[in-house]
């Protein structure tokens, strides 16, 4: 059984761990693990039928494990009928950050969140004076979910872009 692991080229050396535990494992059952970038796989429709094509790999896998950020991606192994871990369904929302807060919303207590526009670094200053969260159209990098306590919401000058409480130190007299 062919097993591929995808991932962004830019992430294999932060979960070089995972990867070797995955690899370990997999051949310890007997599966044959490989190693593939988002960056070398193409596909898409060719002669109205679904097609992949991995640069490093002659053959299509039998399963695949998605770590790299690609609903798209699994939706297209999924049509090939190739099973897929992190199927499509689950990425595109555990993904999007706007998507879970939405589908979380009325399930337990959760902080007030306003769905930001395109321009959301532009538009700070209103940010200050809204709910907790923030999410911008592109929720799934850290950066582009802005996290306010309430009472730092209240000073712009004690919080940063990012939404953290700056402490300042304190001198000794």
């Amino acid at each position: 059984m062919r097993l591929w692991l995808i991932y962004d080229r830019d992430n294999i050396p932060r979960n070089q761990f995972f990867i070797e535990r995955w690899l370990l494992a997999g051949r310890e059952k007997g599966v044959e693990p490989e190693v593939v970038t988002r960056e070398e796989i193409t596909f898409g429709i060719r002669d109205s039928r679904l097609f992949l094509d991995a640069s490093s790999q002659p053959r299509l896998p039998d399963c695949a494990v998605i770590r790299a950020n690609d609903p798209l991606l699994s939706a297209h192994l999924e049509g090939m009928g190739i099973p897929v871990f992190n199927n499509a369904a689950l990425a595109r929302v555990c993904n999007d950050k706007r998507l879970t807060h939405q589908m979380a919303a009325g399930l337990f207590p959760m902080m007030d969140t306003v769905f930001l526009g395109t321009i959301w670094q532009s538009e700070r200053e209103k940010v200050v004076a809204m709910p907790d969260v923030a999410e911008g159209l592109i929720g799934i990098k850290v950066w582009n979910c802005l996290l306010y306590t309430s009472d730092a919401a209240d000073d712009l000058l004690c919080v940063d872009l990012g939404g953290r409480r700056r402490l300042k130190k304190k001198t000794q007299t």
